[in-house]
């Protein structure tokens, strides 16, 4: 079976935004977003955090794959047709992060 880092980044996507909702669900009132130098808590937000990063890590996935598949795009830049693994890394570095980060705020509720 062939390695596939777009099938993989979907995967992750899927499971990003469905452990946001489950963490939307889960968690009452405001969530932490950011710590003081001892890691204390100092400033929360409502818990609708937990559901508007996977929304913008899905818009910013969408338009990246829509641009690297954009024929105009492609044709007068040539670049985007080399650099689709590049794309591709970056949509995988996104959603990882975005993972992590909710994660981190999930932890901390």
């Amino acid at each position: 079976m062939k390695f596939n880092l777009a099938r993989i980044t979907r995967l992750l996507l899927f499971m990003t935004v469905t452990f946001g909702l489950c963490a939307y669900l889960q968690v009452d009132g405001e969530v932490p977003i950011h710590f003081d130098a001892e890691g204390e808590p100092d400033e929360s937000a409502p818990k609708m955090v937990l559901l508007v990063i996977p929304f913008a890590i899905t818009i910013v996935y969408v338009f990246l794959q829509n641009m690297a598949r954009d024929k105009k795009l492609v044709e007068t830049q040539g670049a985007f047709r080399k650099n689709k693994k590049a794309i591709e890394l970056v949509n995988l570095t996104l959603v990882l992060l975005g993972f992590g980060l909710l994660w981190f705020i999930y932890q901390q509720k």
